[in-house]
């Protein structure tokens, strides 16, 4: 299981906070993590850094500390310079030499916080693009891709799940990791069928209304229902295969990475093969 740059705890008044998990981030400046792979790394901590970075440009209060801030910076410079993309250079790199610099350029005083979240903006968002493309250039290498000209769903949920699903199996290495793949399938699965199962449409005096729970049930009811005619049998079993196939590697102790591939390509085939079907349009 990947481990959190964020992590939440208790305070002494029972309220939830957040912190820094500075651990990892001191290993993250040393070399590639064994919990966390350098592209994931860098999209989380490019995230973390524009919104606090933001903060500090509007003045706003800031809940990571400066010291923080230096090392989680130092981290994402690491990071982005073990991918194959431009370096990222920074003419800050904590809170202090980050208002210095735009001291230096003229970006303060009254009505000049634009101008720093400019500088905050065109310091990190080609790099966030650049990580970008190469999340989804790792997912065409390793999982299962739309023919069509475009490669998204349409639906949000869905297409930050198949994120993660190429982003587990590329850094996959164990019967664990190969399990945790297999599991992921299965929530994608289960939150299609919560996106595209409507009562007002897939229910009638035939067909009662299916728990959330059978995912298997209300993926085949809504390829029956959107697919009348001929070929709704063979779609109902392709999807049925997947579902099955995805719960298999979920549950076995001796998942393969051929498993966890097939599993993450057969779960992607169906969400696109119900976009295809249904159109981005047909959540609920």
């Amino acid at each position: 299981m990947r481990a959190p740059i964020v992590l939440e705890r208790d305070n002494f008044l029972g309220i939830r906070t957040s912190y820094i998990n500075t651990p990892l981030l001191d290993e993250l400046v040393i070399g590639p993590s064994r919990s966390l792979g350098d592209l994931e790394a860098a999209s989380l901590l490019l995230e973390l850094l524009i919104h606090q970075y933001g903060l500090r440009a509007t003045e706003m209060g800031m809940w990571v500390s400066n010291e923080e801030i230096r090392l989680a910076t130092e981290a994402c410079v690491e990071v982005v310079a073990r991918l194959p993309i431009a370096p990222l250079e920074l003419p800050f790199y904590d809170y202090e030499s980050f208002y210095a610099h735009c001291t230096k350029i003229g970006a303060t005083g009254s009505g000049s916080w634009q101008a720093r979240r400019e500088v905050v903006s065109s310091s990190f968002e080609p790099t966030k693009a650049a990580v970008r493309q190469e999340e989804i250039r790792r997912r065409r290498s390793t999982v299962a891709t739309s023919v069509s000209p475009d490669e998204e769903v349409g639906w949000p949920a869905i297409e930050g799940l198949l994120d993660e699903v190429a982003k587990r199996f590329s850094a996959a290495t164990s019967e664990l990791d190969f399990q945790a793949v297999g599991l992921l399938c299965v929530r994608v699965l289960e939150t299609l069928s919560r996106t595209l199962y409507n009562p007002e449409i897939h229910v009638d005096a035939q067909n009662p209304f299916i728990p959330a729970d059978k995912s298997k049930d209300r993926l085949s009811r809504v390829v029956q229902v959107a697919r009348p005619g001929s070929g709704k049998a063979e779609l109902r079993s392709l999807v049925n295969a997947a579902i099955s196939f995805a719960h298999k590697v979920k549950h076995s102790d001796h998942s393969t990475r051929e498993d966890a591939g097939i599993a993450a390509d057969a779960t992607t085939l169906v969400c696109h093969l119900l976009s295809r079907l249904l159109g981005p349009n047909a959540s609920h």
